[in-house]
């Protein structure tokens, strides 16, 4: 299973920067979810939430994206998801 710790510098690829392959950045708490490698081994479906450590406190929005690059958001205190508008 892929996590944000994998892709940061312990990894040796350093894909992501340190602080953000914790989970937590700027009072965000983010989490990587992703599907089975392919026979290639290869990670074609994934998201990444993004929410606040303390709703309302360290932001009232939270976020998604997958990898259709499109970035969602909801301003209720939940998990967004595929289905939340997108921000432009």
């Amino acid at each position: 299973m892929l996590s944000l710790a994998e892709l940061g510098p312990k990894s040796g690829e350093e894909l992501i920067d340190p602080v953000l392959a914790t989970g937590r950045r700027n009072g965000y708490v983010y989490l990587l979810t992703a599907a089975p490698p392919d026979p290639s081994r290869h990670v074609t479906q994934y998201f990444v939430t993004a929410r606040p450590q303390k709703y309302g406190k360290f932001g009232i929005r939270c976020f998604f994206i997958d990898e259709s690059g499109v970035i969602r958001f909801t301003a209720e205190d939940r998990a967004p998801t595929a289905q939340d508008p997108a921000l432009f």
